[in-house]
């Protein structure tokens, strides 16, 4: 498994993601492409080499290009100049229904529109509650800018295109002091930024700066996971994203992207051929998936074939229900639903609309399967669709397809027993089995191969 670890040296924030990425491999133009699937005005990025403290690192400055070029012609400014204040005064300010937007209505990649989403809506979440107003009423100030957007966007586009499966993160410095906002003085950490980071580990800091900023909180806080140290991983690259202060310690944030060593090979690690052999089924492929579950129990009981349907026909790999025993004594059922981490989103949002669950809870899986393919064999009563499973080249299973045996043997007048014992007797005498690749003339089932 694929595994960035974030070691904020000296905090985090959006741009020195962005740095840390670039640093570690990153194509600066992946993140130019991305932007411009953005639709508002064309941004784009300035690379720069710098030294903090001795370490080389990368930084990356967001350029608002349509801002830039229309200071140019009143004047002259630069990015550092007059212009940043227009910029601010037109730029600054959106509430969480218009950032949504401006992300649903770009051509980003739909994991990375998931990724997005996700951070703002954990930034609104924390906003709404440190101001007591509902998520969708808060107004970002500073996280409203289009830096700001490009910074969050930028990471969930770069995370993506390293093609990294889990993202951790170290301790993060507390620091004492205060910040100027929109709001006027607060302390730091700032009261969204240590409300997105419930559940990660602090550690303390002498510096009265902001070194974690809401950006950088608010990334963390969606895609990362805490951890005190570094996980058991084979380093792959290491990158250093600049911060722009300048302090008696480095101020940058170092990304660590390696290969996942699971906890018993981490000591010393075994020749890979030795790994795959003993430590991993043989002859089997392998996915990531996610696991949302629910318990219900006042629920009409004629609601749940209907759910199953919409879930399967999302594109849930399965859906299962489990009896179970809730408080009081009351009979319920657990919900479980196995589904690609892309489909993720949308399985939740189906389960809250077409359920009375309020919540469910989600983790990560790993799934091992049985290569498989969908074969046509003749039988005395007519085609039927067998599924064969291998492991490797050796065969496993034979299944014959459920709905061509049972229409069979109705019209046929036999047993159901009987028409699948013949495509079972058929599908193993053959010696060449083609797969079915685009269906019979009826056209193939969706469902026939969950």
């Amino acid at each position: 498994m694929k595994i960035a670890y974030l070691d904020c040296i000296s905090g985090i924030s959006g741009d020195m993601i962005l740095g840390a990425l670039v640093d570690a491999g990153l194509d600066p133009q992946v993140l130019r492409e991305g932007f411009a699937r953005l639709p508002i005005l064309p941004i784009d990025i300035r690379v720069e080499r710098t030294t903090k403290r001795g370490i080389m690192a990368t930084r990356v400055r967001v350029v608002i290009v349509g801002e830039q070029h229309e200071a140019q012609q009143h004047g002259g400014a630069t990015v550092e100049g007059q212009y940043i204040e227009r910029y601010h005064k037109r730029h600054h300010g959106r509430h969480l229904p218009d950032i949504l937007h401006i992300i649903q209505e770009s051509t980003l990649p739909d994991l990375v529109k998931r990724d997005t989403e996700r951070i703002f809506l954990e930034l609104a979440r924390a906003e709404g509650k440190i101001h007591g107003i509902a998520p969708e009423e808060v107004h970002f100030h500073e996280v409203g800018g289009l830096d700001a957007i490009a910074d969050i966007v930028g990471a969930a586009i770069g995370f993506r295109a390293l093609g990294l499966e889990e993202i951790w993160c170290s301790p993060l410095p507390f620091n004492h002091g205060e910040v100027e906002t929109e709001h006027g003085l607060l302390p730091l950490p700032a009261p969204a930024t240590l409300e997105l980071l419930k559940g990660f580990y602090m550690r303390p800091s002498a510096y009265q700066k902001e070194l974690v900023t809401p950006t950088g909180a608010a990334i963390v806080a969606s895609l990362a996971r805490p951890s005190q140290t570094c996980p058991p991983t084979e380093i792959i690259a290491v990158g250093y994203g600049a911060g722009d202060m300048d302090l008696p310690t480095p101020n940058v944030l170092r990304l660590i992207i390696g290969e996942g060593l699971s906890e018993d090979l981490s000591k010393e690690r075994l020749p890979q051929e030795e790994i795959s052999h003993e430590r991993e089924p043989s002859g089997l492929e392998r996915e990531m998936v996610s696991v949302v579950e629910a318990n219900i129990d006042d629920m009409n009981p004629e609601f749940y074939g209907y759910v199953t349907e919409r879930l399967f026909e999302l594109g849930a790999l399965d859906v299962t229900l489990t009896p179970v025993y809730m408080k009081k004594g009351r009979p319920g059922v657990t919900l479980s639903v196995i589904c690609p981490d892309s489909l993720l989103p949308q399985v939740v949002e189906l389960i809250i609309r077409e359920t009375t669950t309020l919540g469910v809870r989600v983790y990560r899986a790993v799934r091992w399967m049985a290569s498989r393919n969908v074969v046509i064999v003749n039988t005395p009563y007519g085609k039927i669709r067998v599924k064969s499973a291998f492991m490797g080249e050796t065969p496993v299973n034979l299944a014959p397809e459920y709905d061509d045996c049972k229409e069979a043997a109705k019209s046929h007048n036999v047993s159901l027993k009987e028409v699948y014992e013949a495509a079972r007797a058929a599908a193993l005498r053959e010696s060449r089995l083609t797969p079915s690749l685009t269906g019979t003339e009826g056209g193939l089932d969706q469902g026939c191969c969950h």
